[in-house]
């Protein structure tokens, strides 16, 4: 079977990018297929960079995102040289307001979908709203990574359940070391610690979790908030 994965991907700094590109990897080990050697497995890369990424090998295609004309030619792409596609969703990636061009995408393409959505909002504007609906009802499958998300799907923008898989979002497999040893390490030893890593931007809910942390630190005083991560 030959697998076209349609994403941001490595060298960009997106949260979805690296996820992509784990994913590709680990489907690649289940066949066989070694990523960016193997031509079963091919990724059509969202860029929306003026000078292009230096991406790898495994890159086939790059989808200009503020480009509409390119959309039809990804998916003739895909047509061609892939059996089934797996999308990444979230509204920033694709171009058009809320990332409307990657209808267009869907539109052209005759191979079977199955898309990841990465943001799935409570409350969407009529627009978002729209086209989560129309990607959705484009998609073979849909997979959610939080089971708040299946029911989103199904009461907010009317997605058959039927269709909606959750998966646990994983992470990569890496030798587990010692807490005390990490934290000996950057000096931080002496107090409890909360954590919150990964790409930093507007709409992560920090400012959740520092209202939650007032309330921690009545039961938990002294403890260090960490933010680990970069803004993007």
């Amino acid at each position: 079977m030959r697998i076209g994965f349609v994403s941001t991907y490595p060298p960009q700094k997106c949260g979805i990018a690296t996820f992509t590109e784990d994913l590709a990897k680990a489907v690649g080990a289940a066949l066989g297929a070694e990523l960016g050697r193997d031509p079963r497995l091919k990724v059509v890369a969202l860029d929306d960079s003026e000078e292009s990424y230096a991406f790898g090998p495994e890159v086939a295609f790059r989808l200009r995102k503020w480009a509409p004309e390119d959309y039809p030619e990804a998916a003739a792409f895909l047509d061609e040289e892939t059996d089934v596609v797996s999308l990444q969703h979230t509204f920033g990636i694709y171009g058009g307001p809320d990332g409307e061009l990657v209808l267009q995408l869907l539109a052209h393409l005759h191979r079977p979908v199955v898309t990841t959505f990465h943001t799935i909002r409570k409350r969407p504007t009529p627009a978002q709203r729209e086209i989560v609906r129309e990607v959705a009802g484009r998609s073979e499958r849909v997979v959610v990574m939080a089971k708040r998300g299946v029911e989103f799907l199904e009461r907010i923008y009317c997605v058959p359940k039927r269709k909606v898989q959750f998966v646990h979002h994983g992470a990569p497999d890496v030798p587990y070391g010692s807490q005390e040893e990490h934290k000996r390490s950057l000096g931080l030893t002496q107090r409890p610690l909360i954590l919150t890593f990964g790409l930093i931007r507007r709409d992560k809910g920090i400012e959740e979790a520092l209202k939650a942390l007032a309330k921690v630190k009545r039961k938990v005083p002294g403890f260090l908030y960490v933010l680990l991560g970069e803004t993007h």
